[in-house]
């Protein structure tokens, strides 16, 4: 899959985030630590494409 703009990311984003979120708070058992983890893989997917 190719993203090529920003609106791509953020609609792919808001898709998944939930999901994501929702998978690190089961392994983590911690909501501060989840978020903390999907916010990372939000910049890391974001810096990997427009960097």
């Amino acid at each position: 899959m190719i993203i090529n703009s920003h609106e791509k990311v953020a609609e792919i984003w808001l898709s998944s985030k939930d999901g994501l979120y929702n998978y690190a708070l089961k392994h983590t058992k911690n909501e501060d630590i989840a978020a903390d983890i999907t916010q990372q893989v939000l910049m890391k997917i974001y810096t990997a494409r427009f960097a």
